[in-house]
């Protein structure tokens, strides 16, 4: 069985409790009835949304970054959906520009934070079985800054290698020697804002529920 999630924003807000939610419509694609199924709708609390990044599919479930610092989860199994808040040091900052490039990844086949120290490293948490997050590594990547003024992280090619994005170009950067190769974007009438990573079968992903 496959499945296929459609989230879309709701036109109303919801009451409850004397708070107003701003609610998202949800379906549900499901291959073996071959039609929609509408489920209940999200919702999330007054000027909360979700930052525009590639959603993350990690552990069954596919997981969105929010504007309050947390972490948005539908269970690709149950079809519900659960928040929990990002990393501690982020959650306790006052200052919300203090950590920057904030976002959510996949290492080594875990949901991973990822985002930039004031002295420019990368620091990564991983979030083990128990819904904890734990830090696994903190990344150098002054030598990329040499090379290209403002790089910013995109995705992890595998287990020790990064893609970086600059203005015009996207750069591998391998971990163990610092050093890195560049791929040129040629003929752009405008500097790429996102980068969508497509893997085909280079890792396992989960994209059936259920035997």
């Amino acid at each position: 069985m496959l499945k296929v999630l459609h989230m879309s924003n709701g036109e109303t807000r919801v009451r409850i409790l004397l708070k107003y939610y701003y609610n998202y419509h949800c379906e549900i694609f499901d291959s073996d009835l071959w039609a929609w199924r509408k489920l209940n709708d999200v919702l999330l609390p007054p000027r909360v949304i979700f930052i525009n990044q590639p959603t993350i599919v990690a552990s069954g479930a596919i997981h969105w970054l929010t504007s309050n610092d947390q972490v948005f989860a539908f269970d690709i199994n149950s079809e519900t959906y659960s928040t929990f808040p990002l990393p501690e040091p982020i959650i306790t900052e006052e200052d919300e520009f203090h950590y920057r490039d904030k976002q959510l990844t996949v290492y080594k086949g875990r949901l991973t934070f990822i985002y930039r120290e004031p002295d420019g490293y990368l620091v990564l948490w991983e979030m083990d079985t128990n819904r904890v997050w734990q830090k696994i590594n903190t990344l150098n990547i002054e030598p990329v800054e040499e090379k290209e003024p403002y790089p910013s992280y995109a995705a992890f090619y595998n287990a020790d290698i990064a893609v970086m994005k600059g203005f015009r170009n996207i750069m591998f950067y391998k971990f163990q020697n610092c050093g890195s190769s560049d791929v040129k974007l040629h003929d752009l009438k405008m500097i790429p804002r996102d980068i969508f990573v497509f893997r085909s079968d280079l890792e396992p992903t989960e994209l059936k529920c259920g035997s």
